[in-house]
């Protein structure tokens, strides 16, 4: 499976178009936005991202991020919303998480480490309820786990990732963390096995090609 994994568009689409049509080559199976769509933007701007999304893509699924306002969010890309929620595609199992980990600026959609926790854990028990067998399984998450190289903010020497993925991580393993949220954070890491990618804004022409087979390759691009 070919995934493009896409962060913080911050409803820049003449910058998202030009990295759809970079990769209409590139035989891409599926796209996975790991939040902040708009740049506190309700549902008809969120719309119009998913839209342009999908008039290259077939499957497109999404978490909102904290800039996001999802509350008049209709069902019609509420269906490709994943936080609390989870897909099996082809054997991949992926399980989402929105918003973030409480900041100082006060933004729209925050949720306490706790609550975190709660939405990670209750997701996974109804996947594994569901499915007894997967080959792979993602975490698409807009914050990403605490202390590793995908959430290390370089002007303030902070790591401003979650704990609360980060347990979850160490504790269930999952193949795959595809993050955003943290701007200047973008990087591959590892947590024991798990890899950890966060593909930068791409309202600044960044993303990820995430070629999965029996092992995953990572590769971080620009237009």
């Amino acid at each position: 499976m070919k995934i493009l994994a896409l962060s913080d568009i911050h409803g820049n689409t003449r910058t998202l178009s030009k990295i759809l049509n970079k990769v209409k080559g590139h035989d891409i199976d599926l796209v996975l936005v790991a939040g902040d769509l708009t740049d506190f933007g309700s549902y008809n701007e969120a719309k119009s991202i998913i839209e342009l999304i999908s008039s290259s893509f077939s499957k497109v699924y999404f978490v909102p991020g904290n800039c996001d306002i999802i509350h008049d969010y209709k069902e019609d890309i509420n269906k490709l919303n994943l936080h609390g929620n989870y897909l099996v595609y082809k054997e991949i199992a992926i399980i989402g998480l929105g918003g973030s980990s409480p900041t100082p600026f006060n933004t729209p959609l925050e949720f306490s480490e706790e609550e975190i926790e709660e939405i990670l854990n209750s997701t996974y028990e109804r996947l594994k309820n569901n499915y007894e067998k997967y080959e792979k399984l993602i975490l698409l998450s807009h914050t990403p786990p605490i202390n590793t190289k995908v959430d290390f903010v370089s002007s303030r020497k902070v790591h401003a990732g979650s704990l609360s993925v980060r347990k979850f991580v160490e504790r269930f393993s999952p193949h795959l963390v595809i993050s955003g949220h943290v701007h200047e954070a973008r990087n591959i890491d590892q947590i024991n096995q798990t890899l950890l990618v966060n593909a930068g804004p791409a309202s600044q022409g960044n993303y990820a090609i995430i070629d999965i087979n029996e092992s995953i390759l990572i590769k971080l691009e620009n237009v």
